[in-house]
Order: structure tokens, then C-alpha cells, then sequence
């Protein structure tokens, strides 16, 4: 198995390494180590990228990509693509990868029944609750966001409230979200 594209640009989005050249396993093992606290081969990861002959690797590897990523897990990820690589013109599904959002851009979440969630971003997918309506997240949380996609769950990391560590907060777990970019 190789990383598809899709997987390519969200690990060069979220490392801001550029997974074509010659280091970039290196240089993303480190990186994944420092964000996960866990450790993956070098030639695993030159393998995933396609620099080695492939082999299939183990659920455990996929899982720490995923969490690297800000996902809880490789099904989530893989949920996402299957949606992205179906053929069907009818199906579109806008995502927003929030590490592309420049500090003090918001964005705004409403999910079912009636709840409402507006983000600053503080920089490399770092976000501030600004605005609470209905939801358990609070004016002041600050929390990882990986990326936002239509109509599937919100999967927010690292939430922390007044200096606490809260753990990973999911809305829309039924009906997935809606976001918007607020100008």
C-alpha cells in the first residue's frame, strides 16, 4: 500500500514537508513522533510514500497516521476518500482543510438540532471558540482541527478549557456539520 494523493497533501498540509523529496520520511518521522508521542520507521514511512517496494502495512501504523493527521482513526480517513473517489457528479462534498486559514480568519459550525460554533484560527490548525450556541464546546476552548468536510462529523483534538486537557469532542456525529468561512 502507498499513500493516495488525497493522504500526500493533507500529511504535506499538516507537516508543511514536502513529501516528494528525498528527506521527507525523515524529516515526517520526526514530526509525527513529536505530535503523537509515537515513534514509525523511516522505511515504513518511505514505503507508504511510495520510495520503497510496498508492503501492507499494520492497522497500528495506519491509526498513528490518522491521529498524526487529527482523526481518531485509518476509518475515518478512509471514509473521507471513499466519498471523494466515488464516481458520482451528483455528490460533492466541500472539505476545508483548516491549516490554511490564517490566523484571525473565522469559521462558523452549525450542526443539528440547533447549534452554532464560531473558531479563530490561532495558526497551524489551532483554533479559539469565540462564539458557543447550544454545544458543549465553550467561548475560550482551544482545540486542533483537522479539516472540516460537509455533512460529515466535526472531529475536534487536544481540546483544552481554562488550561485543562479536555480530549477529543465530535458533533454531528448523526448528521455530520455545515461549515462557513465567516468574512
Amino acid at each position: 500500500m502507498t499513500f493516495s494523493p488525497y493522504v500526500i497533501s493533507l500529511l504535506q498540509d499538516k507537516s508543511a514537508i514536502d513529501c516528494s523529496s528525498p528527506s521527507a520520511a525523515e524529516m515526517l518521522s520526526l514530526d509525527i513522533e513529536r505530535v503523537t508521542g509515537e515513534r514509525l520507521g523511516v522505511n515504513t514511512l518511505k514505503r507508504l510514500l511510495g520510495r520503497l517496494d510496498e508492503c501492507e502495512p499494520r492497522e497500528a501504523t495506519l491509526n498513528i497516521i490518522a491521529r498524526y493527521l487529527g482523526f481518531p482513526n485509518w476509518s475515518v480517513i478512509e471514509r473521507i476518500e471513499a466519498h471523494r473517489c466515488n464516481s458520482d457528479f451528483a455528490t460533492v462534498y466541500r472539505e476545508l482543510r483548516t491549516t490554511r486559514l490564517a490566523p484571525g480568519q473565522r469559521v462558523a459550525i452549525t450542526y443539528l438540532p440547533d447549534r452554532r460554533v464560531v473558531m479563530e484560527c490561532a495558526g497551524r490548525g489551532r483554533y479559539c471558540v469565540t462564539e458557543s450556541i447550544n454545544s458543549k464546546l465553550r467561548p475560550g476552548d482551544q482545540l486542533s482541527l483537522p479539516i472540516l468536510v460537509d455533512g460529515f462529523p466535526l472531529i475536534a483534538h487536544d481540546v483544552v478549557r481554562n488550561n485543562q486537557p479536555m480530549g477529543t469532542f465530535t458533533a454531528g456525529k448523526e448528521h455530520g456539520i455545515h461549515w462557513e468561512i465567516e468574512t
